[in-house]
């Protein structure tokens, strides 16, 4: 069964050249950028670049951020580096991202999804299926 995680959001319109550089750089760096929030030893390392090379960043020709996954993304890691952006240049700005979690196979609970809502300050998160267990938790505590 191969199980995937699918989103694309729109990061920003209008970028300034200030803007395309930052983002033409990050991207340049991606093989020594490192978020030190996502660990410190090799492993989390491996993990996060097999994160960030699953997700496509694009600045097109119109002046649009883009960030998408490829076949797998992590909706995480994503958010984070939108939210680094949104701290260098638009620290007022709110970037709604929302993703869907899909498998090959019809198997229960394979299917779902979430959303975020980010700012330079800090990104809120929700997915399907702490909604679906905080929803029976508090039914079952109505029912008892």
């Amino acid at each position: 069964m191969i199980c995937t995680t699918q989103f694309a959001v729109r990061v920003a319109v209008a970028l300034t050249p200030t803007e395309k550089d930052w983002i033409a750089a990050k991207l340049a760096e991606r093989e020594t950028y490192w978020d030190p929030g996502f660990g410190d030893d090799q492993a989390d390392k491996d993990a996060y670049w097999a994160a960030m090379n699953g997700i496509t960043f694009m600045a097109t020709g119109i002046g649009e951020f883009i960030v998408a996954s490829r076949k797998d993304g992590v909706p995480d890691v994503a958010a984070d580096f939108i939210q680094e952006f949104l701290r260098a240049f638009r620290p007022t700005t709110t970037v709604a991202m929302t993703w869907a979690n899909t498998a090959s196979l019809m198997c229960p609970g394979e299917f779902n999804g979430g959303a975020a809502l980010i700012t330079a300050q800090q990104t809120y998160q929700w997915d399907t299926f702490r909604w679906l267990e905080e929803l029976q938790t508090r039914l079952q505590e109505v029912t008892a």
